[in-house]
């Protein structure tokens, strides 16, 4: 679908009028994700639907394309400020540091849960559970019950105090099949994680023109998102063009990961450094700017 219309899926001109607002009102749909969208986000990568934080209004706007805002959620009483959040039906989940908490649709706390470490990534996979990746030196996967909160699984293993990092060094995204692909470090290969035992599947390594692709060079920058593009077997990385120096690109670089190859393509966007990439709707890639907004690249 595309961003300016059509269907969103489970979503109607009916559903919509009568969906509950937390601890708002109808004006709140005014919120416009093209023009007010912040900071991180993580869209469903089927239907686009994604959840923004407003710090200075203090609320999570639940945005769908073509629909507008869903659900209006009035933090001023939860614990702020979130690092990561996400909605799932009338529960709101945010983690806070080194903790994650469980609000009821109220704003009442409902629980909170002490994690090994800071999240670096959050991956929600509707009905199945979601997924957290944490700031460590080496990879650890947690994949947690939307019901409770509880580790399904875990993959690698579960850090000590001095096995933490401030730094983000490993990515998570769920492929179509909702295995998780895990991103770590300064190389361009990922690791496929069985998303029923958490297992390692298998890893796959990308070929840049047929030869190996170039390392990352991040130095003390965080790794980016990693995004999936639905039904294509392709992920997406957006890369500031000075941790790929021998591309001779400039501003942000959209490194194109095409499983069924085994191959990576590095894309020139017209954006500056500091584009966050939070997703892929249809045929182009959707970006956070760094003043707020939505910007967009036809992908292929």
């Amino acid at each position: 679908m595309v961003l300016e219309g059509g269907p969103v899926r489970g979503v109607t001109i009916a559903a919509l009028v009568a969906m509950t607002i937390f601890g708002g009102s109808l004006a709140a749909q005014e919120w416009d994700g093209h023009k007010n969208a912040k900071g991180w986000c993580r869209l469903d990568f089927i239907d686009g639907t994604g959840t923004f934080y407003d710090a200075a209004a203090r609320r999570l706007y639940q945005w769908a394309p073509g629909a507008g805002t869903l659900k209006t959620v009035n933090a001023v009483n939860m614990d702020m400020s979130p690092d990561r959040w996400m909605i799932d039906g009338d529960n709101v989940w945010l983690v806070v540091g080194a903790t994650l908490k469980k609000y009821r649709a109220t704003g009442e706390l409902e629980d909170d849960y002490k994690l090994p470490a800071e999240v670096a990534d959050l991956e929600l996979v509707p009905q199945d559970g979601f997924y957290l990746s944490y700031k460590t030196l080496t990879p650890y996967v947690e994949k947690r019950s939307l019901k409770n909160g509880s580790v399904v699984w875990s993959h690698g293993d579960k850090p000590r105090r001095n096995e933490t990092t401030s730094r983000i060094l490993h990515r998570i995204t769920a492929n179509g099949d909702r295995n998780i692909i895990l991103a770590s470090g300064d190389g361009l290969f990922v690791d496929v994680l069985d998303n029923k035992k958490g297992n390692s599947l298998g890893q796959t390594y990308f070929t840049y023109q047929d030869k190996e692709p170039p390392a990352l060079k991040l130095e003390q920058r965080d790794r980016p998102p990693l995004v999936w593009w639905f039904g294509q077997g392709v992920a997406f990385q957006a890369l500031p063009a000075s941790a790929v120096p021998s591309l001779g690109l400039q501003g942000t670089v959209l490194a194109r990961l095409d499983f069924s190859a085994s191959a990576v393509e590095f894309l020139p966007t017209p954006f500056s450094e500091g584009h966050l990439l939070v997703g892929v709707q249809e045929d182009r890639a959707v970006f956070v700017g760094p003043n707020g907004g939505m910007a967009f690249v036809p992908i292929r």
